[in-house]
């Protein structure tokens, strides 16, 4: 820009310059492990003897934990984070995936693995987060190209991948061979259906210290406690019946922890509720720690319940009282 006779041109130029630079800081400071400088906020929510918010540099699609670090999806690329004890995350690490990768939910296999599935290429991605990225595939059978797969579980015991095909209401366990080889299916059981083990939309699943398998039925309005392996019903919580359908009368995520403690989240009741092994279930209780919005997905770590909500791109931190 050349400049005019009263200077004008010159501050124009120099505005224009100030700007670019306060957009570029303002961008780079937002670009997970391009200087991001995140912490969390302390958040007062009813029923948690201490809660946290943690802001995530973009939605994640899912949620879980790796070598004590909360890891998730964000678009083509996953994210992992270290919320820290004084308030602080740790540096965010980024790692993105080849663009034949198309990811779905993730969850933890131990403490270096994580797993993608990719219900439409019928592929199945066992991913190292190394430098670079260590990547594996491995071959879905040919029956779930049209699966519906809205939540993994990794069984470690069993070695085996717990999948919830919402699409056919089913339960599959899965576990992989060699690298490259077709996934087997060990488990497959229920169904559309309103009572035993068939389910109507199920959306989550979660185990306990017994290796028991928690579903989330959720047009059903209930959970059920499942001997998967034997196909066999255990407990069910709430129902679709007249007398127990104000109990959970939309369940959207389910986690289990340390203690079982089966906890869940409901969208009509606003909160999450708990379910212990000898505690009272009352379908006029209030939910344990009421939440301000929409919960996608949780999972139990550190004594605490980790909420997701990509809608406004955090993670609530709850320790239950």
């Amino acid at each position: 820009m050349i400049p005019s006779k009263d200077g004008s041109g010159m501050r124009d130029w120099w505005s224009t310059l100030l700007v670019a630079v306060g957009l570029c800081t303002v961008f780079y400071g937002c670009i997970p492990g391009g200087g991001a400088d995140l912490g969390v906020t302390a958040l007062q929510l009813e029923g948690a003897a201490e809660s946290e918010m943690v802001p995530t540099v973009a939605p994640l699609r899912d949620l879980a934990w790796s070598g004590g670090r909360l890891i998730g999806i964000a678009g083509q690329e996953i994210v992992s984070m270290e919320p820290g004890a004084k308030g602080e995350v740790g540096p965010y690490e980024v790692w993105p995936l080849p663009p034949e990768v198309q990811p779905r939910p993730l969850i933890a296999a131990d403490d270096e693995v994580v797993w993608l599935i990719d219900s439409a290429r019928l592929s199945l991605y066992r991913l190292r987060l190394e430098v670079p990225l260590k990547v594996e595939r491995f071959v879905l059978p040919g029956e779930l190209e049209d699966a519906h797969i809205v939540d993994l579980e990794w069984d470690p015991e069993r070695h085996l991948i717990w999948i919830v095909d919402r699409g056919r209401h089913r339960i599959l366990g899965l576990r992989p061979g060699s690298v490259g080889g077709e996934v087997e299916i060990v488990k497959e059981f229920g169904g559309v259906g309103r009572s035993g083990l068939h389910f109507n939309v199920p959306l989550d699943v979660a185990l306990d210290s017994e290796g028991m398998l928690w579903v989330l039925d959720s047009l059903n309005r209930r959970l059920l406690r499942v001997d998967a392996m034997e196909s066999r019903l255990l407990e069910v919580i709430g129902g679709d019946s007249a007398t127990s359908r104000s109990l959970l009368p939309r369940p959207r995520a389910l986690c289990v922890d340390a203690q079982d403690r089966v906890w869940v989240y409901d969208d009509a009741r606003g909160g999450l509720l708990m379910f212990g092994t000898d505690e009272p279930r009352s379908e006029e209780s209030e939910p344990a720690v009421p939440i301000p919005s929409a919960v996608a997905h949780m999972v139990a770590f550190r004594g605490a319940i980790w909420v997701g909500q990509p809608l406004n791109s955090r993670v609530l931190k709850v320790v239950p009282r």
